[in-house]
C-alpha cells in the first residue's frame, strides 16, 4: 500500500489545488492508476487520490450538539452528538455549527480549548438554566453568526471566551430571537477582527429579543492594523458595556441600542471612538451608576428616541458633545426618560446643523450647543431646554420669512430657553414695520431663564433686546416673541420734539 501512495504522489506533482479542476484535468490519468491491483483496494485508493487533490484542506468534524447535562471540555468527542467536537483548533474557515439545546438542570460550564474555529453557536435550551463558556478562545469563522432561537428558555448564556471575528474585512453576527422576556446573551469577553489596514471587520447586533442583550468585554480593532464596526439591527435590544476601543462607527438602524457609563480619561467608551450614525431606533441609558459625557460625532438619517432602561438611582446625565448633522432635513428626537425620583437628562451639547428639530415624547430633552440649523425648532410633547451657554440661530428673510420655535394646538409642551438666540439679519427685510415671528406664543408660553440673551443685541429694560444693524434698528420682545423694525431713537426723539411744538403752538393759538 505505501509504494501505491508513493505511486500516485508521484504522479500528480503538478497537480492544480483546486479539487475540481483536478478531477477534470487529470481523470484519465487517475482512471490509469486506478486500474489493476489498486481497483482491488478502491475505497483506499479513492482516499489516497483524494487526500492528494485536496491538499491543505482545513481537517474538521463535523457540526454537532452538546449531548450532556454536565459540565464538560469542548474538546471532548463524547459530550457531542455526533461524537466529535465541532469545528478545528487549526485553520480559520470552519464550516461547522455548535448547539446547545440540552434542557440543563443546572448551569452548565463548556471550557472551551485555544483557538477553536467554528462558523456558529446555536443556543436553544428550553431549560431555566443557561450554559457558560469559559476559557481558551473562539475563532469565528468569516460570517459567522452566534445567536439564540425562539425557543430558549428563561435564562442567560454567557460567553466568557473571546472572539475573534476572521477573514480580512471579515463579517459576524450576535443574534437572539428568543421569545422568553427573560432570555439573554452575555459577551463577557474582548470581541476583535482581524482586518488589515485599509479594511473593516463588521459585527452585527441583531434579533427580537428585548431582555438586556449585552457585549461586557471590550470591542477592539485587532492588530492587523484594520478596524472593527458596529452596526444595530432587528427590533431586539442590545447593550455595549465595554471599555470600547474600536474605530469603525457604531449604526443604529433599528431596536434599541444600550450603553452604561463606562468611560476613559472622562469621556464614554461604549460606542468606540469612531462616528455614530443613527437610521432609526433608540438609544438606551442602561442601569447608570453616574453622569457619562460621548464625544463621538453624530450622523442622523431618521427619527429617532432616546430612554433610559429604568428610574436612574440617581440624577445623572448623558451627554453627547460630539457634532450632530440632521442631514439636510427635520428630524424627530422622541425622549421617553424615566424620571422617578431622580430625573435624569440627556444632553446634546455639540453644534447640531444641517436641518431641522422635532422634539416629540413626554420627558425633556437639552440642546446645550451653539447650534446652526436653521430650521424650525418644533415642540409636540414635553419640554425642550435650551441650556445656558447654547445658541439657537435664525435665519432672518423679508418681513415674515424665517424658522421659528413652534408649539402644537393644544398641547402641553413646554420650552425653557436659557441659552442664546442669534439672528442672522444679513438679509432681513428694513422697512419700518416689519415682523417675524420668532417664538409661537399661541401654542405655549416659553419661560426666559436669567441667563437668556441675544447674541449682538442690548438689553434695553423691560425684556427687550435691540441692534441697530446698518441703520436699520431692529428690537426683540420676549414677552411677544416678536423681531421687528422700529424707529431708530434719533428718530424717536425728531417726532418727540416734533410732537412737543406741536402741543405748544396749540396751547398758543387756544389762547
Amino acid at each position: 500500500m505505501l509504494k501505491q501512495r508513493e505511486t500516485i504522489e508521484k504522479t500528480l506533482p503538478k497537480i492544480s489545488s483546486t479539487p475540481t479542476q483536478n478531477i477534470m484535468k487529470h481523470k484519465t490519468r487517475i482512471s490509469k492508476l486506478l486500474q489493476g491491483t489498486l481497483l482491488v483496494k478502491g475505497t483506499i485508493a479513492l482516499g489516497i487520490v483524494s487526500s492528494a487533490l485536496i491538499g491543505t484542506q482545513q481537517a474538521g468534524a463535523a457540526s454537532a450538539s452538546w449531548n450532556v447535562d454536565a459540565d464538560g471540555s469542548w474538546g471532548t468527542g463524547s459530550n457531542w452528538n455526533p461524537a466529535a467536537a465541532p469545528g478545528a483548533t487549526t485553520g480559520n474557515n470552519s464550516a461547522d455549527v455548535a448547539t446547545f439545546g440540552v434542557s440543563l438542570g443546572a448551569v452548565r460550564t463548556v471550557t472551551v480549548d485555544a483557538n477553536r474555529n467554528v462558523a456558529g453557536i446555536t443556543f436553544s435550551n428550553t431549560s431555566a438554566f443557561g450554559y457558560t463558556l469559559s476559557g481558551g478562545s473562539l475563532l469565528l469563522s468569516n460570517g459567522g453568526v452566534i445567536q439564540g432561537l425562539a425557543a430558549g428558555g428563561a435564562h442567560n448564556d454567557q460567553i466568557s471566551t473571546s472572539v475573534t471575528i476572521q477573514g480580512n474585512a471579515g463579517t459576524a453576527a450576535f443574534t437572539n430571537n428568543a421569545t422568553s422576556g427573560s432570555n439573554r446573551i452575555i459577551f463577557n469577553n474582548t470581541v476583535t477582527g482581524v482586518s488589515t489596514a485599509g479594511n473593516t471587520t463588521t459585527l452585527t447586533l441583531n434579533g427580537s429579543n428585548m431582555f438586556a442583550n449585552s457585549v461586557g468585554g471590550a470591542i477592539t480593532n485587532g492588530a492587523g492594523g484594520g478596524k472593527l464596526a458596529v452596526i444595530k439591527d432587528g427590533t431586539g435590544l442590545w447593550r455595549l458595556q465595554g471599555h470600547n476601543t474600536f474605530t469603525g462607527g457604531v449604526t443604529l438602524n433599528a431596536g434599541k441600542l444600550g450603553f452604561t457609563n463606562t468611560n476613559s480619561g472622562g469621556f464614554g467608551e461604549a460606542f468606540g471612538t469612531g462616528t455614530l450614525t443613527i437610521n432609526g431606533g433608540t438609544l438606551e441609558a442602561a442601569n447608570p451608576t453616574g453622569s457619562i459625557t460621548f464625544n463621538n460625532a453624530i450622523i442622523v438619517n431618521a427619527n429617532f428616541a432616546v430612554q433610559d432602561a429604568t428610574s436612574p438611582a440617581n440624577a445623572w446625565d448623558k451627554t453627547f458633545s460630539g457634532t450632530m448633522d440632521l442631514g439636510g432635513t427635520t428630524r424627530t428626537i422622541t425622549a421617553n426618560l424615566t424620571p422617578g425620583a431622580n430625573p435624569s437628562r440627556f444632553i446634546f451639547s455639540g453644534v447640531i446643523s444641517n436641518g431641522g428639530l422635532i422634539k416629540a415624547g413626554a420627558d425633556s430633552l437639552t440642546l446645550g450647543g451653539a447650534n446652526t440649523y436653521t430650521g424650525n425648532t418644533t415642540v409636540t410633547a414635553g419640554t425642550l431646554v435650551l441650556a445656558a451657554g447654547s445658541q439657537t440661530s435664525f435665519d432672518i428673510g423679508a418681513s415674515g420669512t424665517n424658522n421659528k420655535i413652534l408649539g402644537t394646538s393644544g398641547g402641553s409642551e413646554g420650552i425653557n430657553l436659557n441659552g442664546n438666540f442669534a439672528f442672522n439679519l444679513g438679509g432681513a427685510g428694513t422697512g419700518l414695520g416689519d415682523s417675524w415671528n420668532i417664538v409661537d406664543m399661541v401654542n405655549f408660553t416659553p419661560t426666559y431663564g436669567g441667563t437668556f440673551g441675544v447674541v449682538g443685541f442690548t438689553d434695553i429694560g423691560g425684556n427687550v433686546w435691540q441692534k441697530v444693524n446698518g441703520g436699520t434698528t431692529y428690537q426683540f420682545s420676549q414677552a411677544t416673541g416678536v423681531l421687528s423694525v422700529v424707529p431708530e431713537p434719533a428718530t424717536w426723539a425728531l417726532l418727540a420734539v416734533g410732537l412737543t411744538v406741536v402741543v405748544t403752538l396749540r396751547r398758543r393759538l387756544d389762547s
